[in-house]
């Protein structure tokens, strides 16, 4: 397959992070009619069939799919990781402070590049790193003194390994793109990892409630609201099948630091989302680390493309 256009793909890749700001709330909704385990392992099994069956018709021949299924099985694992931390996170502690928590791994991954590939980002994207770092802490410190409570240090910790395994995901997906050729299906096929990897846990939490499975769809009976619904299936096909197929597509042109720096817009969206949608806090310190952070994103397109141009 061939690269898209870079301003296509940074228009793809703002798209993802749109459904992925809204996947905040959506989980929020979500977990009224499943638990967090559940939720996680339905995403990926509903997203990864949806997305196969799509694709059953195309041709492909079994060295091909078979070398896609080896390929797509470490970002599998790290978004079946990355994913239930993060869900199971949102249990304590608040969206707005998972989305910006979660944001950490803008500043994780440059480390990554450097620790594991011997990469070394320039330095304008280590500087907008460190600024929409600062943008989290106002953040997180307006919200810790808005709604605080013992039990949001679990799900704050849980977030911050959402941080670390989201930039694994984006490093690896980074250094494989050239054998991928067929994001669609490898999306496919990561979401299928990442659900076998959850059986496990679901088996486990089935055990635990003495057998019954899907017990917090079950402990609702018939009373499913609309919005439980509406954001189970905006996980299930927009933030999964849809927008990590998005964002595997424009890393055929961009770097992870730069996919990272424009998936900051994640936070500023989720913010919004779960102002207008949750009636969460919103203080003039998150409005101001919501500023620092979008600026990150926008500085390091700009710097990227003028980078690019002067050929440094």
């Amino acid at each position: 397959m061939k690269a898209i256009p870079r301003n296509r793909a940074l228009g793809e890749l703002f798209a993802a992070t749109l459904f992925w700001g809204f996947g905040y709330v959506a989980t929020v909704w979500a977990i009224e009619i499943v638990t967090a385990v559940e939720l996680t392992f339905l995403r990926f099994l509903v997203g990864g069939l949806f997305a196969l069956f799509f694709v059953r018709s195309f041709r492909m021949d079994p060295e091909r799919f078979f070398r896609l299924l080896r390929l797509s099985f470490w970002p599998g694992l790290f978004m079946a990781i990355f994913l239930t931390t993060q869900t199971v996170g949102l249990k304590y502690t608040t969206a707005v402070n998972s989305t910006f928590i979660t944001s950490l791994y803008v500043v994780i991954t440059p480390f990554f590049e450097w620790a594991f590939l011997k990469q070394r980002s320039h330095p304008i994207f280590l500087a907008y790193a460190a600024l929409s770092l600062l943008g989290v802490g106002f953040i997180v410190q307006s919200s810790f003194e808005a709604q605080w409570s013992p039990l949001s240090w679990i799900g704050d910790g849980l977030t911050l390994v959402t941080a670390i395994f989201c930039a694994a995901h984006l490093i690896y997906v980074g250094q494989v793109w050239s054998k991928i050729q067929r994001p669609f299906l490898f999306n496919a096929l990561q979401s299928f990892w990442a659900g076998l990897f959850l059986l496990p846990l679901l088996i486990g939490e089935i055990w635990m409630n003495g057998g019954s499975a899907l017990s917090g769809l079950f402990a609702t009976g018939s009373q499913v609201s609309f919005k439980a619904a509406f954001g189970f299936f905006s996980l299930v096909f927009g933030s999964t099948v849809l927008a990590f197929f998005l964002q595997i597509r424009a890393q055929s042109v961009l770097s992870p630091s730069l996919t990272s720096l424009v998936c900051l817009l994640e936070s500023p969206l989720a913010l919004i989302f779960a102002l207008l949608l949750l009636s969460q806090p919103f203080g003039l310190w998150s409005f101001i680390g919501a500023v620092l952070i979008f600026a990150s994103a926008v500085g390091a397109t700009w710097s990227d493309s003028k980078i690019r141009a002067s050929g440094e």
